[in-house]
Parts: C-alpha cells; sequence; structure tokens
C-alpha cells in the first residue's frame, strides 16, 4: 500500500485513492486518515494543504474550520496577525477603513466621546481642544470666545468689549457709559462721576470739559453749568456758584 501524502486522507480500509482535505482544513502528515479543521485565527482557501494561513493584522476569523478572513469593520482595528476578533477604536480616535490595523487619534479641535467611532466631532462653537486624541471640548472661559467650530483655542475679547459666560461664541459691547480697558474681560466699569462716555464698546471714558459737570456714575453726556454758576476744570462734578 502507498500511504496518502500530507494535504489527503484516506478514510476507509481498501481504497485506492486517496482524497483531498477541503478548503477550511488541513494535514500536515502522511499517512492519515482525517484532515484537522484550521483553528480560529487561521484559514486555508485551497484543497489538499499542508497548514493554515495566520489572518493578517487588519482583519480575524471567529470560527474553525474557515478558508476565508473577515476584514475589521470601520471603527474596529486588529494589530496582531492569527486573530479571533477585532477590538473597537477607543473614545478620542475612529477608524474610518475597513481591514484596518491600527485606530487615527482624533485632530485637535476635534472629538469622539464614544468607542468603535468612524469619524470625529467638530467642537461647536463657544468651544475648543487643543490636544489629540481627546474625548470632551472644553468652553471658553468667561472673557473669551470662538465663533467657529473645529477650533484649537479660543480669542480673548477686545478691550471695548466683555463675556460674562462660559462656552460663548461672541463677545459684547460695553454700553455707553460702561467702558473696559482690558482684553479678556468678564464685565464692564462705568465711567466715574465728571466723565461720560456716549458710545458702545468704548475702553476709555472722556472728562466732561471745563462748563459742564456730571455727578453720576456710568453716564452718557455731561450738562452744561446753568446760569449763575460756572466750572473751570474739566473732569468735575458739581458747577460752582459765581461770587
Amino acid at each position: 500500500c502507498m500511504e496518502c501524502p500530507a494535504g489527503y486522507v484516506q478514510g476507509s480500509a481498501g481504497s485506492t485513492s486517496c482524497t483531498a482535505c477541503p478548503a477550511g482544513s488541513y494535514q500536515n502528515t502522511t499517512g492519515s486518515s482525517q484532515c484537522m479543521e484550521c483553528p480560529a485565527g487561521y484559514v486555508q482557501g485551497s484543497a489538499g494543504s499542508t497548514s493554515c494561513t495566520a489572518c493578517p493584522a487588519g482583519s480575524y476569523q471567529n470560527t474553525t474550520g474557515s478558508s476565508q478572513c473577515m476584514e475589521c469593520p470601520a471603527g474596529y482595528v486588529q494589530g496582531s496577525a492569527g486573530s479571533t476578533s477585532c477590538t473597537a477604536c477607543p473614545a478620542g480616535s475612529y477608524q474610518n477603513t475597513t481591514g484596518s490595523s491600527q485606530c487615527m487619534e482624533c485632530p485637535a479641535g476635534y472629538v469622539q466621546g464614544s468607542a468603535g467611532s468612524t469619524s470625529c466631532t467638530a467642537c461647536p462653537a463657544g468651544s475648543y481642544q487643543n490636544t489629540t486624541g481627546s474625548s470632551q471640548c472644553m468652553e471658553c472661559p468667561a472673557g473669551y470666545v470662538q465663533g467657529s467650530a473645529g477650533s484649537t483655542s479660543c480669542t480673548a475679547c477686545p478691550a471695548g468689549s466683555y463675556q460674562n459666560t462660559t462656552g460663548s461664541s461672541q463677545c459684547m459691547e460695553c454700553p455707553a457709559g460702561y467702558v473696559q480697558g482690558s482684553a479678556g474681560s468678564t464685565s464692564c466699569t462705568a465711567c466715574p462721576a465728571g466723565s461720560y462716555q456716549n458710545t458702545t464698546g468704548s475702553s476709555q471714558c472722556m472728562e466732561c470739559p471745563a462748563g459742564y459737570v456730571q455727578g453720576s456714575a456710568g453716564s452718557t453726556s455731561c450738562t452744561a453749568c446753568p446760569a449763575g454758576s460756572y466750572q473751570g476744570s474739566a473732569g468735575s462734578t458739581s458747577c460752582t456758584a459765581c461770587p
């Protein structure tokens, strides 16, 4: 009798031929009566084979006796050969193609809070993210704003404006009678008595000129001294009676 070669088997006594091991199985010894299934993570697409092949990185096979590997779906990866499953990309990362071995970090300005994702989301206006691979956006602090989505920083409100809430997309102008000389501010300051400001969005108060006064803070104009009184100095709060 002749032994069946590796990759072939003879299951019945007295047979005159050997049978090739089918796809999904193998036999690495001669004279065998049974084929062996490829283990999970390994495949064989051809009949008459003497070994199985590990599924390459980016693919898997979770059943025995298989002839084909399966690609990892988008959002999942596998970095090792011979694997039986794929791993979800963690929060802060994504993978938008099938059959991948590595996840990709979300770029700065973008985030992903869920595992197994195929894309990242732009941080909305009023927020930012300055690092890669992040799962959450950060709100702009009070005094700072961001009007665009997908941003990596916030911008200080310029002099003459303010913002008193977090997560804002726009600064607010100081109203008439109020000013702010510094950037990144959360409030405006009333013009003191003896001064005024008649426009919005201003950084400086203006002194009342000589002959005019203002006794209240936060004013938009000065008042002329009435007949019988005078004021020779600028920035005054009251008139003086004529002698």
